[in-house]
């Protein structure tokens, strides 16, 4: 029986797409692991099929954006509008089309092998780090390339854009409790998700560092929309009177003013989101909100993985990319004497 491409993969100790890439020439792959690959060819005399290394060859110049599933998130968030006119504006430039989809009930991975399995694109571009994602893990076993708009807990390894999420709430924390805020609720989405888990560690250690305490009774953490936010202010309310709140989105911000302003507090409880969105200047009071620059990380994250792709010399994996708190009437509520 002749020998495959497997077979040859397990003798180098590399995956089959190195092997793949090996044949193509690849510029990503070493001269050392080109070398153990061809010698492992040549003891087991293996005959690439050119026909398939053809069709395997062949660049198809498209990059899919994985949206999340509508059903947990709305699809047209500002948040991904914004990031698919980044990725949009260099991927033209350079030749390149888009790909949008979603997944279905969440089967993210079941979409994912679909499309490297069909070979319709080059390479794929993700919108969220979870914990033990094994989307990752199976576009890393298969070496094929992609990057995250987000902050992987494995960064070393990985192509990806984001923002200091802990830094920035870090800062938001702290300048309200320099405005003599002490009680300050957060909500939050799902745990399982980093940005999450960055956010709310900068807000905890910020009171931790002035000695606020921790009151698990103000911090929400799941799926939010809007109509939930108001939900949870409600019983934030019936709990305590807040000094003030940061909302991790601002369609969840204007869930909170909404009961706020239904309770008469409107201009009580200090209001910070996140997003900037166009919404929160013409709300009253207008919101303040943490402009993430969305269009910036779509751009950027289409930059790492099409210079991946060109087979182009990279000089960093990843890039932070600046968010700027925008102070508006929401949360210019001062509790200084």
């Amino acid at each position: 029986m002749s020998a495959t491409m497997k077979d040859v993969a397990r003798l180098a100790g590399v995956s089959t797409s190195t092997v793949s890439r090996v044949l193509a020439n690849h510029p990503a792959i070493s001269e050392e692991t080109a070398v153990r690959v061809r010698d492992a060819m040549q003891k087991l005399k293996y005959q690439p099929n050119q026909i398939a290394r053809s069709l395997s060859n062949r660049a198809t110049h498209t990059i899919a954006l994985i949206m999340p599933d509508p059903a947990s998130y709305p699809l047209m968030n500002p948040f991904f509008v914004n990031a698919i006119r980044g990725v949009t504006t260099f991927a033209r430039k350079h030749g390149y089309y888009l790909l949008l989809t979603y997944p279905e009930n969440h089967d993210e991975l079941t979409i994912i092998k679909d499309l490297v399995g069909s070979r319709r694109i080059d390479g794929i571009i993700l919108t969220s780090v979870k914990k033990d994602d094994a989307i990752m893990t199976y576009l890393e076993e298969y070496e094929h390339p992609y990057v995250v708009i987000g902050h992987p807990y494995e960064d070393q390894k990985t192509l990806w854009v984001d923002n200091d999420n802990y830094g920035i709430v870090y800062k938001i924390t702290k300048r309200l409790i320099e405005q003599g805020h002490r009680k300050i609720a957060f909500l939050g989405g799902a745990d399982d998700y980093r940005v999450t888990t960055d956010r709310r560690q900068g807000y905890l250690d910020a009171l931790r560092d002035h000695n606020i305490p921790i009151d698990e009774k103000i911090i929400y953490r799941e799926w939010f929309s809007e109509s939930i936010a108001a939900e949870i202010t409600r019983k934030i309310l019936d709990y305590c009177m807040p000094d003030a709140v940061i909302a991790t989105d601002d369609t969840l911000a204007l869930g909170v003013e909404r009961t706020l302003s239904e309770q008469h507090h409107a201009h009580d409880v200090a209001v910070i989101g996140f997003n900037n969105t166009q919404v929160a200047q013409y709300v009253r009071p207008s919101l303040s909100s943490v402009e993430i620059n969305a269009e910036l990380l779509g751009f950027y994250a289409a930059k790492l993985l099409i210079t991946r792709l060109q087979g182009k010399p990279q000089h960093t994996n990843h890039l932070l990319i600046e968010a700027e708190f925008i102070e508006r009437e929401s949360s210019r509520v001062s509790r200084k004497a």
